[in-house]
């Protein structure tokens, strides 16, 4: 069975990341505002790629008959 490593906590303050976007318009960002881009980038590409979960198709349906409605149509 594979373990899960533990996700480390990114706390994100999107108003600092507001006013990191609004200063980069007038001049270069700096070294630590970039870190924080990406940190905050990293993390929510990560939180999205790594909640996929799925089911089989098999699994949820079993291989059972046609549903109703499909069998009542049949009959019209």
């Amino acid at each position: 069975m594979k373990r899960k490593t533990p996700r480390r906590r990114v706390d994100v303050n999107v108003e600092e990341l507001d006013r990191i976007i609004d200063d980069a318009r007038t001049a270069p960002l700096s070294e630590a505002d970039s870190q924080k881009l990406k940190t905050a980038l990293h993390a929510l590409a990560g939180h999205l790629i790594a909640e996929r979960k799925t089911e089989k198709t098999s699994a949820v349906f079993d291989d059972a008959e046609p549903s109703a409605p499909e069998a009542s149509q049949a009959e019209a």
